[in-house]
């Protein structure tokens, strides 16, 4: 059927992040793509060498925004490191 989207399954290498990542979900499913394309990185490792860490501080009432902006701007960096990372 024309303009009817195509979806591809991959076998990828599920880690379960129930337990030691309950919130990691970007870095988990990146490990787990990585892991796919043959890089051989844990989660810890993708943490610690590839994501910028922050302190927040919960001086504002303005909190939650920041913790948002701080998760858009952690994904889109995580996002450039990626890609450089894969060329």
């Amino acid at each position: 059927m024309p303009g009817e989207q195509k979806k591809v399954c991959i076998d990828v290498p599920y880690i379960d992040q129930s337990k030691l990542y309950p919130t990691g979900c970007e870095s988990v499913s990146t490990v787990m793509l990585l892991r796919f394309l043959g890089i051989d990185i844990t989660v810890d490792e993708f943490i610690e060498k590839y994501l910028e860490k922050k302190y927040l501080r919960h001086e504002t009432e303005n909190f939650s925004d920041r913790i948002r902006e701080n998760v858009l701007w952690e994904v889109r960096t995580m996002t450039s490191r990626l890609d450089a990372m894969l060329r």
